[in-house]
């Protein structure tokens, strides 16, 4: 308030925050100050959108504004497009003032928030920032972002490059659609355990050659596709567990299904040595398949 203060003195209009639709922080001031903290007097404020896109940015905040954008555009309807599931890009983390909030507030999961940087001439999008009691914590890089979209249910579609089962020395580029992720609690010797199943679509849409006969490659390639994503989940969960956030929301699930076990654990002290274990299952679609015969 003392800020806006300040800088009301320097206008002759009252400031107005219901047309905000970007909120940008520099990733020093969300790992020193917090976002929760800087975010607080927005919160307070009626006016300002819930649907106003945050994101932690990899550089200077005041550098990434000043980028001119390719397509007419003023910088911050450029970003907020960026940050918007108009990219249609699955490394993308898509999420407003409103979900952070909601993911803050909520007991058994940390938030997330898009990550952006500078490029050469333009933003760049991709990756996400974990936040842990307000405060940055870590990266996630643009695969593990992917791979938790699939996990949060995000209607994503992305692109795999994944080697020709047949011809090692080949890739089969795929699109993969349709993610669908359970989570059930499983008792296995005595201990809980969470099992998450993935299940999705893909289709090929690139190849370099030859690659039938088609009824001896489809099922080598469905379990190529699967290892592919499921090896990029493994990654995030590792990666969650290693610096102590619950961005997959196991706990919130925890709670509801066994509340007994959740009032009996201290969570943030359990969750980075929590059992989690991913089984994905990816089925080829009848499309266009190209392939040999």
């Amino acid at each position: 308030m003392t800020g806006i203060r300040q800088l009301q003195r320097q206008l002759d209009r009252e400031l107005f925050f219901g047309h905000t639709l970007l909120i940008l922080f520099n990733v020093e001031v969300a790992k020193a100050i917090g976002v929760d903290r800087l975010l607080d007097y927005f919160k307070r404020d009626y006016r300002v959108q819930r649907r106003a896109r945050i994101a932690v940015i990899d550089g200077e905040a005041r550098e990434i504004l000043k980028l001119e954008p390719p397509i007419s555009q003023t910088p911050a309807a450029y970003i907020e497009n960026l940050l918007s599931g108009q990219s249609a890009s699955g490394i993308n983390y898509i999420s407003d003032f409103g979900r952070f909030l909601v993911e803050q507030g909520d007991i058994g999961v940390d938030p997330v928030l898009p990550r952006v940087s500078k490029g050469k001439e333009t933003a760049l999008t991709g990756g996400g920032a974990v936040i842990k009691n307000g405060k940055f914590v870590g990266w996630l890089e643009n695969k593990e972002t992917r791979a938790l979209n699939i996990l949060l249910n995000q209607k994503i579609v992305s692109i795999y490059e994944v080697k020709c089962p047949l011809h090692p020395r080949e890739e089969i580029v795929v699109r993969t659609t349709g993610f669908r992720s359970r989570y059930r609690l499983n008792n296995q010797n005595g201990r809980t355990v969470m099992g998450i199943r993935v299940g999705g679509q893909f289709e090929t849409v690139e190849f370099t050659d030859q690659h039938g006969p088609l009824a001896t490659i489809q099922d080598d390639l469905e379990k190529t596709v699967s290892a592919a994503v499921q090896a990029e989940i493994e990654q995030v969960i590792q990666k969650a567990q290693e610096l102590g956030a619950d961005i997959l929301g196991v706990g919130r699930r925890l709670q509801a299904l066994k509340h007994d076990l959740w009032q009996a654990m201290d969570w943030e002290r359990e969750f980075p040595a929590f059992p989690i274990e991913v089984e994905v299952d990816m089925e080829w679609t009848m499309t266009v398949r190209r392939f040999g015969g």
